[in-house]
């Protein structure tokens, strides 16, 4: 697999400026040189995922989670039972109804 700079730049270069796209360019030629990762990250660019708020380490698809009652934001089970950073008054995992603004949108 291609080192991640180069997913990255051909990423960028779908959705940016002819500018930007430029430089980009010059980046994923030195990638192409050398296409290995100096550091190594929990990274699959074919798997879509979601970023725990407390780690930003990705949950992919599929895995387990701990959803903080209050906002949905999603973390590593391994901090369930957490204060939240989001609002420093839930505890992540915990079973809460969240935030209800009408009767409509309970469970």
């Amino acid at each position: 697999m291609a080192a991640a700079c180069s997913f990255f730049c051909l990423r960028l270069m779908q959705s940016l400026g002819r500018e930007i796209a430029e430089q980009v360019r010059g980046v994923l030629a030195t990638c192409e040189k050398s296409p290995t990762d100096a550091v190594k990250i929990n990274y699959d660019p074919r798997n879509p995922f979601d970023i725990c708020s407390l780690t930003w380490q990705p949950i992919y698809k599929g895995s387990k989670y701990a959803e903080d009652p209050y906002t949905g934001a999603r973390f590593h089970p391994s901090v369930s039972g957490e204060l939240s950073p989001l609002g420093d008054f839930v505890r992540i995992g915990a079973d809460a109804s969240g935030l209800l603004v009408s009767h409509s949108q309970q469970r």
